[in-house]
């Protein structure tokens, strides 16, 4: 039965236990139905959908059918529409043998592939990233790979009050996930009630790489917006993701060339842990012996995509060396970018810290000292030991040295991971005096990887760090010692507050850099300056602004960073219970309409002074800290008078008697 549109109803049918959208011309309609006898790990990868899901008892195979009836599809096939991925790799020479990509039946990494039709296909329903230029959040260049099996079709109950808005890349992702991903055997209960900016519940593609696979588990439409948790089709995706890895891993092993055992979830352990067990307490000696007095030579500095025949061979060297000093993991996370860490030259034997005592273990709790490990043994070691951060200095910390991440890795987790591998063990990267090392990182590599720009320094195993710009600067020391006494210092405009009348401009004098910071001290110490203006940001407020509880039956956001607050959007907070920010430019207006959700309204003024005028009610002016209350239904008017922004935070209360 095909899905078909409803203006009078915004409620999808219930009588829809395997349904479809209607697909593009030439594509192919993904219609389930019932196997009787289970394939091959090849074939039923190919051919997971997400029917075969709609319970916890039903186990069984689906079979995927095309528009011209049954056919068995392997993992590696194609199919005639222009949008596959077969294509976009092009004729290959048959004699080759297939990537581990084509093995595995997903799409290439971007930018590679067919992915320009797709992005055209959107970009009318765009706003935001109207563009030529690919989000990298959220997933969005992961997912445009995947061929477009349907076209769009927006729910018209909804588009009138509230239309398809990309405010946010992962916006984007599920506008992805809704053209390219896989129909749901049984519409989840948003979708059924008609929630959400299209029409049908799409759960992600089972062809989809496995960052976005182990990460996107609601549908399409509560996807959208961030109300993924209220998606009741959730725990299907986590257990179908959780099928896909274990059919990949499958495929993986019966290839010994590629390796295995770095895509593996969690679920899938217990079919390797007792080999990988027994290797590692038979061999680690061996292993400490052998492999770590030979380091892997350098022939080529950049970050490899983790598809290629070197990247997997570097991965497998790479964990097999740090397995024996693992107290927990036999398989290596998929969480952290460990796998993607795992990609980088092993530069130097693990050393572990001899201060600590003997019989306390590495004890990695989390994907992130895992990480931190690879950063140990793969990064940048400081000179000596006076460039070291004062953690490490101090001999805090499992490790010896002092290393900080490789420059070239992968830009993501250059991000994530700002100080050394001493303090991102248990989570002291706030500690740790590197942390500006991430800003010379990403300023000291503009040559692309691979580009050749650095072939010359291939055969130093460690760096140069003293014929380097960024020795002192990037480590917090001044570059004031390193310059000869005669150098001129820069001069710097800086603003120093006086008393003065009104419509006079500031005065504005120029200080050396060492007198401007004896300044700021002395305007910090007398509260003249906002403590936002000095404060670094922490890499979790960057992205993906916010911190995720999932240790719970039901995950849920525990905290929110002021950028993903400050997108004009509202953030469930909890049930019944929504926050967002509101900032009103100077001379701005903000207007809040009648409430059709029946929702109260407790606005408080973080900053500046407005004017308020609520319903019928005489206007009134209010300052920072104040607080007011919109009822449901009710229009409010908010104005700022003043010459600077004024912050509004809004909390909405559903349910909640008035």
């Amino acid at each position: 039965m095909e899905v078909s549109r409803s203006s009078s109803s915004a409620r999808l049918p219930t009588n829809t236990s395997r349904s479809t959208v209607q697909p593009t011309p030439g594509s192919d309609a993904r219609i389930l139905k019932r196997r009787e006898a289970p394939h091959t790990p090849q074939d039923r990868l190919a051919e997971r959908a997400v029917g075969g899901l709609d319970g916890a008892e039903d186990d069984g195979e689906w079979e995927l059918l095309t528009s011209s009836g049954s056919s068995s599809v392997s993992a590696s096939s194609t199919s005639t529409n222009g949008d596959d991925v077969g294509e976009a790799r092009g004729n290959s020479d048959t004699t080759a043998a297939p990537d581990l990509d084509t093995l595995l039946g997903v799409p290439p990494e971007w930018p590679a592939g067919n992915w320009q039709p797709l992005w055209d296909y959107m970009q009318p329903h765009l706003i935001r990233h109207k563009g030529s230029h690919v989000p990298h959040r959220q997933y969005v260049r992961e997912l445009i790979t995947l061929p477009r099996i349907r076209d769009l079709q927006f729910n018209l109950a909804r588009m009138g009050s509230h239309p398809y808005v990309d405010s946010h890349p992962r916006d984007v992702s599920a506008l992805i996930i809704q053209l390219t991903g896989d129909v749901a055997a049984k519409p989840c209960t948003r979708c059924e009630d008609g929630k959400g900016p299209f029409w049908g519940c799409v759960m992600l593609s089972a062809k989809a790489r496995v960052q976005p696979l182990k990460s996107i588990f609601s549908c399409a439409n509560c996807y959208y917006h961030s109300n993924g948790t209220y998606c009741s089709n959730r725990s299907l995706g986590a257990k179908r993701a959780e099928q896909v890895e274990v059919e990949r891993m499958a495929i993986i092993k019966a290839h010994p060339s590629l390796s295995w055992g770095f895509s593996t979830p969690v679920a899938a352990a217990h079919e390797t842990e007792k080999s990988r067990s027994a290797e590692s307490d038979a061999g680690a000696a061996e292993k400490k012996t052998s492999a770590a007095q030979s380091p892997v030579p350098s022939s080529h500095w950049g970050y490899a995509t983790g598809v290629s025949a070197d990247a997997i061979r570097r991965q497998k060297e790479n964990w097999d060396y740090i397995q024996p000093y693992l107290t927990h993991n036999k398989v290596a996370p998929t969480l952290g970018y460990v796998q993607e860490l795992l990609t980088q030259r092993r530069l130097r034997d693990l050393e572990l810290n001899p201060a600590r005592p003997p019989n306390q273990p590495y004890d990695e709790k989390t994907a992130r000292d895992v990480a931190a490990m690879i950063i140990q043994i793969t990064g940048e070691q400081m000179p000596s030991v006076v460039a070291s951060c004062t953690r490490c200095k101090q001999g805090k910390g499992p490790f010896a040295t002092c290393v900080v991440i490789d420059r070239r890795a992968h830009p993501d987790a250059r991000s994530r991971y700002i100080a050394c591998a001493n303090c991102i063990y248990h989570g002291k990267q706030t500690f740790c005096t590197h942390k500006t090392w991430r800003r010379g990182s990403s300023r000291t590599s503009s040559a692309l990887p691979g580009d050749g720009a650095d072939d010359d320094d291939d055969n130093d195993e460690h760096r140069n760090w003293e014929d380097q710009d960024v020795t002192m600067t990037d480590f917090g020391e001044s570059r004031l010692r390193q310059q000869p006494a005669s150098s001129t210092c820069t001069i710097i405009p800086t603003i120093i507050p006086t008393k003065r009348g009104r419509g006079r401009p500031p005065k504005s004098s120029y200080a050396t850099p060492a007198s401007q910071a004896q300044t700021s001290s002395a305007l910090i110490s007398g509260g003249q300056l906002q403590t936002d203006d000095i404060l670094e940001m922490e890499t979790w407020e960057m992205a993906p602004g916010r911190i995720r509880e999932t240790r719970s039956a039901k995950p849920e956001n525990i905290a929110y960073s002021k950028s993903y607050l400050s997108t004009n959007h509202t953030v469930s907070v909890c049930e019944d219970v929504g926050f967002r920010i509101d900032t009103i430019t100077s001379g701005g207006t903000l207007r809040f309409g009648r409430n059709a959700d029946e929702q109260t309204r407790l606005c408080s003024l973080a900053s500046g002074k407005v004017r308020v005028k609520i319903g019928d009610k005489p206007e009134f002016a209010i300052g920072p800290h104040g607080m007011f209350k919109v009822r449901p239904g009710v229009e409010c008017t908010v104005q700022n008078w003043m010459y600077i922004d004024a912050v509004l935070h809004v909390t909405l209360l559903s349910g909640f008697p008035s």
